[in-house]
């Protein structure tokens, strides 16, 4: 029987989402050719997650088929299920993972699940209906699927507590860029590489970027990681000093991400007249402590950029681990991330 109208429409706000945060080049989406599935990509970013998504719409009869075959899909991380708004769909579906979560060996499946409820009375024929639900798919998946999992749970308090942390300017952001290339496991290499000698200033900046998860340190030492929150920030700043350059107003995609984030700084043609000093506009805070960056510890986030077709993510680079071994109880999960599907084995 061929999909409704209000079902292909739904399908295709979830492909169109990924697609539009997708120019911000903070991720990369590839739509891949899986034809159980009503649709399939792979998403790019620290590591390659592959993605599937179905719609359910009319036939109620086929929820258990449909998880089923999402949940034990054994090449995709993220399963998104949209869902109309109706409660025997929800009935079913708990009954469906009850019985998984009952199962000790399958319940693993459950990772990386995402149910998307719809509203039952959307009208695909209707205008109005479909600006609305494309807006609100998109706010979903903006919030769900992409700061919870794939940029790493980041929030909008995240950077105020960044922005607003009293430290030496420009500082966090050379010890993030730092991490992201060295892990810190000699102190006084790692101050040599960065340019700065105080220890309790340096204590105190990696002491708010652990405890924001933006860096990983091993408990009890001095070791630390960059988490993939951390890379998401940097990637984020380049972004933002990238437009703040080349562009009079922010481009769609990243008044998405400030309408994720719940922020509204002023325009990039403003930001570049405006002398370069702390206040209370959260975004300029990021962008003064980045220009500190590379001021006071020659750290420029774009230098490794093509500015002519900017990517700014790239794929996580797992450290040799073999020196960290020597550690009481390290093993090398440390540095996984499972609320971002991120495990290193």
């Amino acid at each position: 029987m061929p999909a409704s109208a209000e079902h292909e429409f739904i399908s295709s706000c979830l492909g169109d989402t990924l697609q539009r945060f997708s120019a911000t080049a903070l991720f990369g989406v590839k739509e891949s050719q899986r034809r159980m599935f009503d649709y399939s990509c792979l998403l790019s970013r620290d590591l390659t997650r592959p993605l599937v998504s179905q719609v359910l719409w009319s036939h109620s009869s086929g929820i258990e088929k449909d998880l089923r075959t999402l949940l034990f899909d054994s090449e995709s991380l993220l399963k998104v299920y949209l869902v109309k708004d109706e409660i025997k769909n929800y009935a079913k579906i708990e009954e469906v993972i009850s019985s998984v979560k009952s199962n000790a060996q399958l319940r693993a499946a459950l990772g990386g699940l995402r149910i998307i409820r719809v509203p039952s009375d959307f009208d695909a024929d209707l205008e109005q209906h479909r600006g609305w639900m494309k807006s609100y798919i998109a706010r979903q998946v903006s919030q769900d699927i992409l700061f919870n999992i794939v940029f790493g749970n980041l929030s909008r308090r995240d950077l105020e507590v960044f922005a607003h942390h009293g430290s030496v300017i420009g500082l966090r952001y050379a010890i993030l860029d730092e991490l992201s290339q060295n892990p810190l496991d000699h102190t006084p290499t790692f101050k040599a590489k960065i340019g700065y000698k105080t220890d309790s200033t340096i204590e105190r900046a990696l002491t708010m970027l652990n405890a924001l998860n933006f860096v990983k340190r091993f408990p009890m030492t001095k070791v630390c990681f960059i988490a993939l929150k951390g890379r998401l920030l940097l990637d984020l700043t380049k972004l933002l000093l990238f437009e703040v350059s080349t562009r009079q107003e922010w481009s769609d995609g990243v008044l998405a991400l400030f309408s994720a984030l719940a922020v509204s700084p002023m325009q990039p043609k403003e930001l570049r007249f405006v002398e370069i000093q702390r206040t209370p506009d959260l975004i300029l805070n990021l962008l003064y402590d980045a220009h500190g960056a590379k001021v006071h510890f020659g750290r420029d986030l774009l230098e490794a950029v093509d500015l002519q077709s900017p990517q700014f993510y790239s794929e996580y680079k797992i450290p040799d681990l073999k020196d960290y071994a020597k550690m009481p109880g390290f093993d090398k999960s440390f540095l996984s991330e499972p609320d971002a599907l991120f495990f290193v084995k």
